[in-house]
C-alpha cells in the first residue's frame, strides 16, 4: 500500500507541476522565459502529443532568436543551447518511431552545437542517444565507445541520472555480446541510482531489461516477477509505449510457461496499443510472437506471412538485429516444410548478419539450423563444420556459469539493500545497544566465516563439475565427428556400388540417378535419430 501511495503522489505531483508551468507559460513575456518553459514541459509531460507540439514551439522560437541576436555572445550562446535540445528531443521522437536514420541525423545536428557552446551535459546525453541507435544496428564495439565517453563526462559533471542511463544501455551491450555476469553488474548499478533518485521510469527500464535477461537464462518466474512490476510502474505513469513492450514481454514469459491463453491474451492486448501509437518496430515485434504461436500450432503458411510481415518492417527500419532472428525463425519453418533450399537461404543470412553484429546467441542459432538443413540436403561435410560452430558459439551464452553469476549478483544487491536499512535502524538504538550489537557483529562475523566456508566448498564442487561438463561435451563431439566420417564412408561405398552396376539396363540406371540425389529412407531415418541426439 506505501507504495502505491507513493507513486500516486508522484505522478499527481508531476501533473501539477505541469499544470503550473502551463500557467505560467501563458503569462511569459520573454523568449527566454518561454524557452526555459518549454524546456521543462518538454521533459516532465508524459503526454507525447503535448511534448511533441511544446518542442516544436520551442524549435521555431529559438531558430527564429538565432537569426535576429548579432553581437552578443551570451544571447547566442544561451538560444543555441535551446536550439540544440529541441534537436535532441526531435532524435528522441524519431528514435521512438523506429526511424534510426533521421534520429540519429537529429542528434548528430544537436551535439554539433553543444560542442560549439560547450555544453558537457548535452555532449553526454547525445553520446549516450548516438550509442543507442548504434546497439540497436548491431554496431555494439562503436556502441560501447560512445557510452564509455558518456559515463566519464557525466561521472564529472555529478549527472547521476544520465550515469544510470548510459549504464543500463552498456548493460545491453554485454547482453549481446554474451557476457551476462557485466551485464547484470551494469543493471545493478543502474538500479541502485534510479532508486535512490526515486526516478519510477528508470526504475522500470532497469526492471524490464532484467525480466529480460532472467527470460533469457530460462528463468520465467523471476522473469514474470520484474515484467509485472515494470508494467505497474509504466501504467501508473501512463507509459503507454512502454506498457505495450511490457505487454509483449509478459506473454512470451506466459508463452515460454505453455499458458498459451494467457500469452495470447497479452500479445493481443500489446499490439492493440502499438496500432494506437503507430509504433512500426513494436508491430513488428507483436507480428512476430503472433507467428511463432501460429507455428507452435502447425498453422505454417499462416506463421510465415507475419514472420515475412516483421522482416519487412525491419528491413525498412535497419534493426539488423531482429533481420537475423526473424530470417533463422523464416528458415527454421522451410526446414520444418522441407523446402531445404530456402531454409538455407534464410538461415545463411542470419549467419552473415550475426557474423557482422559479433553476437554469439544469433551465430549459434543460426549455425544449429544450417547444421540440421545440410544433414537433411546430404552435405555432411558442411553439416559438421556447422555443428561445430554452434558449439563454440553455444559455449558462451545460456550456460550455469551465466546462470549463477545472475543469481549471486541478485542476492548480492538484495543483501546490501537490506543492510543499508538495518543500519539506520540501528544507528538509532547504538547509545543503549552497544554492547548487544558488538554480540552481534560477532555472531555476524563467525556465520561469514562459516558462509565462506560453504562458498568454498561450492566452488570446488562447480569447478570438478565444469571439468566434468567440459569432458562430456568434447567426448560427445567427438562422436559426432566418428559418426560423420562412418556417414562419408558409407556414402562412398554406395556411390561404388552403384557405379559397378551401371553395366545394368536403361531403367535401373535412371533408377539409381535419382537416388544419388534423393536420401534412402533408411539415411533419412539415420539422420532424424542423430539430430535427436
Amino acid at each position: 500500500m506505501l507504495f502505491v501511495f507513493v507513486l500516486v503522489n508522484q505522478i499527481n505531483g508531476q501533473n501539477q507541476v505541469c499544470d503550473s508551468l502551463n500557467i505560467e507559460l501563458k503569462k511569459a513575456v520573454h523568449d527566454s522565459d518561454k524557452c526555459r518553459l518549454l524546456s521543462l514541459l518538454v521533459e516532465l509531460d508524459e503526454d507525447e502529443e503535448k511534448w511533441v507540439m511544446n518542442n516544436e514551439i520551442l524549435f521555431e522560437i529559438a531558430a527564429n532568436k538565432l537569426k535576429t541576436i548579432k553581437n552578443d555572445k551570451v544571447q547566442e550562446k544561451l538560444y543555441k543551447g535551446y536550439f540544440a535540445n529541441a534537436l535532441n528531443n526531435k532524435g528522441f521522437y524519431y528514435r521512438t518511431k523506429g526511424d534510426l536514420k533521421l534520429a540519429k541525423d537529429y542528434f548528430q545536428k544537436s551535439i554539433k552545437i553543444q560542442f560549439e557552446i560547450q555544453d558537457k551535459k548535452g555532449i553526454a546525453a547525445n553520446y549516450n542517444n548516438i550509442a543507442s541507435i548504434l546497439l540497436t544496428n548491431g554496431e555494439n564495439m562503436k556502441a560501447m565507445a560512445f557510452l564509455e565517453k558518456s559515463i566519464a563526462i557525466k561521472k564529472e559533471i555529478g549527472d547521476l541520472k544520465g550515469m544510470a542511463n548510459s549504464l543500463l544501455n552498456l548493460a545491453s551491450i554485454y547482453d549481446d555480446l554474451g557476457q551476462i555476469p557485466k551485464a547484470i553488474e551494469m543493471l545493478d548499478q543502474s538500479l541502485k541510482i534510479y532508486e535512490s533518485l526515486n526516478d519510477l521510469p528508470g526504475t522500470a527500464r532497469v526492471l524490464n531489461n532484467l525480466g529480460a535477461m532472467h527470460k533469457g537464462q530460462d528463468q520465467l518466474n523471476k522473469a514474470l516477477d520484474c515484467f509485472e512490476k515494470c508494467v505497474a510502474i509504466r501504467t501508473k505513469i501512463k507509459d503507454k509505449r512502454g506498457v505495450a513492450w511490457t505487454y509483449a514481454n509478459i506473454g512470451s514469459v506466459y508463452y515460454g510457461l505453455k499458458q498459451m491463453d494467457k500469452a495470447k491474451e497479452y500479445a493481443d492486448k500489446s499490439l492493440k496499443l502499438k496500432l494506437e501509437l503507430n509504433d512500426e518496430e513494436g508491430i513488428a515485434l507483436s507480428y512476430d510472437i503472433s507467428a511463432t504461436m501460429k507455428s507452435d500450432e502447425k498453422r505454417y503458411d499462416e506463421a510465415l506471412l507475419d514472420f515475412e510481415k516483421c522482416l519487412n518492417i525491419m528491413e525498412r527500419l535497419g534493426n539488423k538485429q531482429v533481420i537475423a532472428i526473424t530470417n533463422n525463425k523464416i528458415g527454421a519453418l522451410y526446414y520444418i516444410l522441407k523446402s531445404y533450399s530456402k531454409a538455407k537461404y534464410y538461415c545463411t543470412k542470419s549467419l552473415e548478419l550475426g557474423k557482422e553484429l559479433g553476437q554469439p546467441e544469433r551465430i549459434a542459432n543460426a549455425a544449429h539450423q544450417l547444421y540440421l538443413i545440410e544433414k537433411m540436403m546430404g552435405q555432411p561435410k558442411k553439416a559438421l563444420e556447422h555443428y561445430e560452430q554452434y558449439v563454440r558459439m553455444s559455449d558462451s551464452v545460456s550456460n550455469e556459469i551465466t546462470k549463477r553469476a545472475s543469481i549471486k549478483s541478485q542476492l548480492k544487491y538484495e543483501y546490501e539493500k537490506q543492510a543499508a536499512a538495518d543500519s539506520v535502524a540501528h544507528a538509532k538504538e547504538s547509545e543503549v545497544k552497544n554492547a548487544e550489537l558488538a554480540k552481534q557483529s560477532a555472531e555476524i562475523k563467525a556465520k561469514k566465516n562459516q558462509q565462506y566456508a560453504l562458498f568454498g566448498g561450492l566452488a570446488l564442487v562447480m569447478i570438478f563439475a565444469g571439468f566434468m561438463y567440459n569432458r562430456f561435451k568434447i567426448t560427445q563431439k567427438q562422436k559426432l565427428i566418428i559418426e560423420m566420417q562412418k556417414l562419408e564412408v558409407e556414402d562412398q561405398k554406395l556411390l561404388v556400388e552403384e557405379k559397378q552396376k551401371e553395366v545394368l539396363d536403361s531403367i535401373r540406371y535412371a533408377q539409381r540417378i535419382q537416388q544419388a540425389h534423393i536420401p534412402s529412407d533408411r539415411m533419412i531415418l539415420r539422420f532424424i535419430q542423430r539430430t535427436k541426439m
